[in-house]
């Protein structure tokens, strides 16, 4: 893929919350806070400051891939 366009308009800020019907509510609004929280370090810190447990033992594979572009070498396979 060489060209890639994304457009946007009217956006709207986040105000409203999608409810369902096998959810309690405020494990829902809970969850929504704790994945705002989760977002916000990443932001300040960098993916790698918060991560899974499992990303650390042997095998685990999501530190090393957020270094890379998508998720993959990028087109740098002889890096």
């Amino acid at each position: 893929m060489r060209n890639l366009a994304v457009y946007a308009s009217e956006l709207v800020p986040n105000t409203g919350q999608q409810l369902t019907l096998f959810t309690d509510p405020q494990r829902q609004i809970k969850a929504e806070r704790l994945n705002g929280v989760i977002d916000e370090i990443h932001r300040r810190f960098g993916f790698s400051k918060l991560v899974f447990a499992t990303s650390l033992i042997q095998g685990g594979t999501a530190i090393e891939r957020s270094q890379l572009v998508g998720g993959h070498n990028g087109g740098n396979s002889y890096a």
